[in-house]
């Protein structure tokens, strides 16, 4: 099990995002995810993938959430840690709703977006202070291991 693994099945399972993005920085390799209405962005680094973005195409519907579910299974079939960085800074919230073209949006602030995460295993790892409009925030990196199946109680018994 390897990152190349998990990212080769990633791009068989995926489908390549082909709009004009909005904000570059956003949409650089973004793809969607199974069912086709959520857009993850993956990097490979050495032994680790990170998340760039993940995002519904209609908000507040479950379908980030279960692309995140999908992208864990994948991570953990694959023996894989998922990092990312969320952006502690205020501007994001706005992007994401110009992007969508909908101020009633239901978008995460920060805050919820950690809770979000932590709902699906990761953990706090890192924080960084930084300053944008005389704001004083805090980027938080967080990580999620892999997880092990457990073996079913069947197995368990035979072993013994």
């Amino acid at each position: 099990m390897s990152v190349e693994a998990f990212i080769a099945e990633y791009k068989l399972e995926t489908t390549p995002l082909r709009v004009q993005p909005i904000h570059s920085y956003l949409a650089k390799g973004r793809r969607l995810a199974p069912g086709g209405k959520a857009e993850i962005a993956l990097r490979a680094q050495e032994s680790d993938v990170y998340i760039d973005w993940i995002g519904s195409l209609e908000g507040a519907k479950g379908q980030g959430s279960a692309a995140l579910t999908w992208l864990c299974g994948l991570a953990d079939r694959h023996n894989v840690t998922l990092k990312l960085k969320v952006n502690g800074g205020c501007t994001s919230i706005g992007v994401l709703r110009e992007m969508n073209g909908n101020e009633n949006q239901p978008v995460f602030t920060p805050r919820g977006l950690r809770a979000w995460y932590r709902r699906h295993g990761f953990k706090t790892v890192g924080r960084k202070r930084g300053i944008e409009f005389e704001f004083i925030y805090y980027d938080v990196y967080m990580s999620r291991a892999p997880r092990r199946k457990n073996k079913m109680p069947q197995q368990k018994a035979q072993a013994a």
